[in-house]
Formats: structure tokens, sequence, C-alpha cells
């Protein structure tokens, strides 16, 4: 595997819709690579919406400048999630651009 730098590490950050407890934005590029969401403690590394019925969830991150962009990378929460998270990364959408 070869890695490129990761254009999005400590980029601005936003989401919709509610962030669920500490599930801040801002944490899926802090550089933490820990899956756990840890019960939403502030300590925890991934980001985390609920669900509305009237909008889909988004998350989006301002790499501030023109890049090429050949890879994305999503990684779902780690194992604590356990069966709750199984299908989540289902009907999603991959946009790069404005």
């Amino acid at each position: 595997c070869f890695f490129q730098e990761n254009l999005a590490f400590g980029k601005p950050t936003d989401q919709y819709f509610l962030k669920y407890k500490d599930g801040r934005s801002v944490k899926a590029v802090d550089g933490n690579s820990n899956t756990d969401f840890m019960k939403g403690e502030s300590q925890g590394s991934c980001t985390m919406t609920k669900q509305s019925k009237d909008v889909a969830p988004w998350w989006r991150v301002d790499l501030q400048q023109s890049q090429h962009v050949s890879e994305v990378y999503i990684v779902s929460r780690g194992s604590e999630c356990g069966q709750n998270c199984l299908g989540r990364f289902q009907n999603f959408e991959i946009t790069v651009g404005r």
C-alpha cells in the first residue's frame, strides 16, 4: 500500500444533522486513528451524527486550496460499536469538488 499525505488533517470541518454527544466533525481529521467512539466522551476519536427523518446526515472538510484527490478513505467505528454499526455505510455518496 502507498499512502499519500492526509490532505484533510487539521482542516476545517462541518457536519449535519445534530452531533451525537461529543461527536464533533473535527474528530474525523484530528490525527487520532483510534476507531472507538468511546460512548461520546471527550476522549473519543470518531465523529457521529444523529439521523433525521427529513435530512440525510452529511460531513465535509474544506481543504482550503485546490488539490488533486485520487483516493478517499472512510473508516468505520471500531469493535466497541458491535452489531449496531453493521450496514451503516450503505447508500452513501462521496463528492469531491465545490
